[in-house]
């Protein structure tokens, strides 16, 4: 659960500072007269305080500091209410003790304070202030005599001095443990410095809301790598920025239009929120139910709960405006409507679907790019193996989402730069060298570099836990060599050489590579000096034992390791050595993202935070944006994997093993039915759909989740596989192939389907990789076919329609998955587009089509889907076929 401060209140109240008390386990069920009684006496005393003139200065500078413009701070204006009771002589007591301790304190030291039961928040909560409404009931505190957990808060606009606040802090602790047997179980405070915190608490709520939302993402996305790709790329070479034509798409209309009609027709909303803040509320989704439109916006739901207001008549005031927006271009809208609880949905015109489809035509393989980096150049980290240990499963994950997200970021216009940082430095090279020195063969490593080294690391390990002694051992074999031993220098070259010789030709396997490449061996001196440098500063500071850490207490974060007691460098200060290295010698990169799995979330939330406190302490040392793409662990079976143990599958095995299944079912159902191809066709299309595999298995699903590695799941070629995607799009060229020369195809002499087929009964064929060309078709009489097709015109048809819309979502998802740094974005969406291609394949006849206008028509939609197929797959860096 995350606290953020709104930008309203940091923009108006740029001193502004909230102090944030977080209570677990608290009993509050059984009522405590005492506590009654105890806010009854406080409401008394309150009530003649305010008489005297200086009490009530107090109170009226506590809350009239707190109003701006119209809106003022919710905090406030409880603290207002209640005392507005107290004048009137009404009852203060709450419904159960928390609300009656918080009316204590409230009215004892004019407290702003306000709070929430953490167990009925379903998501982060934001500060914002209040805008009145006449009539209308102010949110109040929701504690239940059933609260456990809670957070309580108060607003400091500069009134208080910090041992104010401390001593408030102090009598919240007191009472608690008083009267609710618990006590505060951490404090937070939020600033414009610091304007988000996590609380570090997820209630069953939240967890299930956060599941629902990722539910949403992968049904509703559906659904929403490399440097070198297959011939034809649309991705430039080098980094270079592609110069954008997609227009912008409609859901970027729709946002503009909704932020010009809450700017104009509800002003209330720019006191409370600032448009970047709004700019969340604005989500465009693309219905489940095509019934339900093309696009659907909540923004009216959001919008209600902030003025406090019902949601349906907003969402029917907005339509309005949308519709008069609409008006003004005409073919585009057909419909705007409001329903439900507050939804609008839009549905568009045929003609906007068609001028698109034009569009993509006119671009060809410049469709889907964009320029919303505008050349900003950014830098990407993936892969960065640990040298003299194998490439192994779990390294295709970083290698694959990495190089992925690269291309994805040049298609929407940045100028990215693929980062390599080679684990060729650390301990492990102690224990490398110490097991080399007592057990290796120089000949037998030379031969298999990386499978040799591994026994000798498994046996160094399997030795240690015989004999503690051999860690000291390797890490004075390690300091060594930091201290610049000849000997022990000269065998880490060795290893390094031939180990990354082995482990780089898999990269070329895969075509993928990197533009930098930073080792960890480079930054040795650099780390020292980093660290004298942190020292002087203040940010570096003795830890025990002789190691030198970072407190990093102020970003609620543990300490950082940045130096052993023995005098060497870690991970954390070699990649700070390195973040220098890198924006100094580009200076005009943006942001940093690193493609790292999951388990290393910590350690990047401590390197991003030492980096801003070099940048602060000393504005030379240079800054960015820093990004940390978390991907889940693999395992196979019920195993995990182990480099320690030896028990790894490793790249080429998984490679050899792809290979050998490609080239079965090729044989299977492409060899064995008639195709015919030359050795060296062949073999491209074995290696395309081996690699492809692999590429799209690691990337199809929602990164942050875990892969359980299994052949038949991981090399399949049924189903949501890039061999199925591979085959549509063959098919779907073999269209234009039959289209452009009317002679029988030496591929495939069945008929196309007949057009009575629905797509009922298309979807219940269940079409999987290679059923397309078991599927029973059969021919019509050419007077026949033309009756049935007298009534229609282009694009009537269902499948048609279907088609026609996924098409014009290309550019729209190509952004999303970069932006969201998920490409499963992408590939969910292909999927879906090859399904509905295949069933508008079996059901709708092209070439056969009984009349010229439907023909050109149906063939348009073939060009498109090849066109989007093929940039899709290349920008996942997956071959393709226009022959299979």
């Amino acid at each position: 659960m995350k606290i953020k401060l709104g930008s309203s209140i940091a923009q108006k109240f740029p001193g502004v500072g909230y102090t944030l008390i977080l209570v677990k386990n608290a009993e509050n069920l059984r009522k405590i007269s005492s506590l009654s009684q105890l806010l009854r006496g406080t409401a008394v005393v309150t009530k003649n305080e305010l008489k005297k003139v200086d009490r009530k200065n107090l109170f009226s500078q506590v809350t009239e500091q707190m109003t701006a413009e119209g809106a003022v701070f919710l905090e406030g204006y409880l603290l207002a209410n209640r005392v507005k009771k107290i004048l009137a002589g009404k009852e203060v007591e709450g419904k159960n003790n928390l609300i009656n301790l918080v009316g204590f304190l409230s009215l004892k030291y004019f407290l702003p304070i306000h709070g929430f039961d953490l167990d009925q928040a379903e998501k982060d909560y934001r500060l914002h202030l209040y805008q009145p409404k006449k009539g209308k009931k102010a949110p109040d505190l929701d504690f239940l005599p059933e609260t456990r957990n809670f957070v309580l808060w108060f607003p400091n606009l500069g009134n208080w001095k910090d041992e104010e606040i401390d001593r408030f802090v102090l009598e919240i602790d007191q009472c608690l443990a008083k009267y609710f047997h618990t006590g505060i179980t951490e404090v937070f405070h939020l600033d414009s410095g610091l304007p988000e915190v996590d609380l570090g608490y997820e209630s069953e709520l939240e967890k299930t809301y956060r599941e629902q939302k990722k539910e949403e993402e992968r049904e509703e996305e559906a659904s929403l790598a490399e440097n070198t790709l297959p011939e034809n790329s649309i991705l430039p070479v080098g980094g270079q920025l592609i110069e954008s034509e997609t227009q912008p798409s409609i859901a970027e209309k729709i946002k503009k239009w909704l932020t010009e009609i809450l700017n104009s027709s509800f002003t209330e909303i720019s006191v409370l929120e600032s448009l970047e803040d709004l700019s969340e509320w604005l989500e465009i989704e693309v219905p489940n139910d095509p019934g339900h439109g093309d696009l659907s916006t909540n923004t009216a739901l959001k919008l209600a709960k902030l003025l406090n207001q019902p949601p349906r008549p907003l969402a029917e005031k907005m339509v309005q405006e949308l519709q008069k927006k609409a008006e003004s271009e005409p073919g585009l809208m057909a419909k705007v409507e409001a329903v439900g609880p507050g939804f609008i949905n839009f549905h568009f015109d045929l003609q906007y679907f068609q001028s698109r489809l034009s569009e993509l035509l006119r671009q060809k393989e410049k469709y889907g790019r964009h320029n919303l980096g505008h050349g900003e150049k950014i830098m990407i980290e993936w892969g960065s193996l640990n040298i003299a240990k194998p490439f192994g499963a779990q390294h295709f994950m970083t290698t694959i989402i990495g190089n992925t997200l690269v291309n994805l970021y040049r298609v929407i216009g940045y100028q990215v730069l693929s980062a390599d940082f080679p684990g060729d430095w650390g301990t492990q090279f102690g224990k490398s060298i110490y097991a080399y020195k007592h057990w290796g063969d120089k000949d037998q490593v030379e031969k298999d570099p990386v499978n040799e080294l591994l026994k000798l690391y498994v046996k160094f390990h399997e030795e240690a836990e015989k004999d503690p002694a051999l860690d000291q051992a390797a890490r004075d074999e390690f300091r060594k060599m930091e201290e610049g031993d000849q000997d022990n220098f000269k065998l880490w070259q060795w290893i390094v050489e031939v180990s990354t010789r082995d482990l780089y030709s898999i990269y070329q396997t895969l075509g993928v590579k990197h533009d930098r490449s930073y080792p960890e061996s480079k930054y040795n001196e650099a780390c020292l000096r980093i660290l004298e440098k942190g020292k002087q500063l203040g940010i570096v500071t003795p830890g025990e034992k002789g190691a030198y850490i970072v407190d990093l207490e102020a970003e609620h974060l543990p300490p950082a390791l940045v130096q052993k007691g023995d005098g060497t460098t870690l991970y954390t200060t070699r990649d700070l050595a390195s973040i220098e290295d890198r924006l100094t010698g580009d200076p005009d990169l943006k942001k940093l993202v690193y493609v790292v799995d999951v388990a290393q979330t910590l350690s990047f939330k401590q390197l991003f935070a030492i980096a801003k406190r070099f940048h602060q302490a000393d504005p030379s040392f240079p800054t960015a944006e820093f990004k940390h793409v978390a991907f889940g662990r693999m395992s196979f079976g019920d195993k995990g994997m182990s480099t320690r143990k030896g028990n790894i599958i490793q790249g080429r095995e998984i490679i050899k093993e792809a290979h050998d299944r490609a080239e079965k079912i090729v044989r299977e159902k492409l060899l064995e039915n008639g195709a015919k191809f030359s050795p060296v066709e062949l073999k491209n299309l074995i290696h395309g759909l081996a690699i492809g595999a692999i590429k799209y298995a690691m990337i199809c699903q929602s990164p942050e989740s875990d892969l359980v590695f299994d052949w038949d799941k991981v090399i399949s070629f049924e189903g949501n596989s890039a061999p199925y995607l591979q085959y549509s799009l063959a098919r779907a060229s073999s269209i234009l192939r039959k289209a452009d020369h009317p002679q029988p195809d030496p591929e495939s002499h069945r008929e196309e389907s007949s057009p009575l087929k629905t797509s009922k009964q298309v979807s219940e064929d269940q079409i999987t990789l290679f059923s397309l060309e078991q599927t029973q078709k059969y021919s019509q009489k050419a007077e026949d076919l033309a009756a049935a097709e007298a009534g229609q015109t282009p694009f009537s048809q269902p499948l048609e329609q279907a088609l026609l819309r996924l098409l014009v979502q290309f550019p729209d998802k190509v952004a999303a998955a970069a932006l969201t740094y998920k490409p499963n974005t992408l590939t969910s969406y292909l999927h879906e587009l090859a399904q509905t291609f295949n069933s508008f394949y079996t059901a709708v006849p092209v070439i056969k089509s009984s009349r010229p206008e439907l023909r050109e028509a149906r063939l348009e939609l073939v060009k498109a889907a090849v066109q989007v197929l093929r940039s899709g797959l290349q920008i996942l860096g997956i071959a393709t076929f226009d022959r299979m």
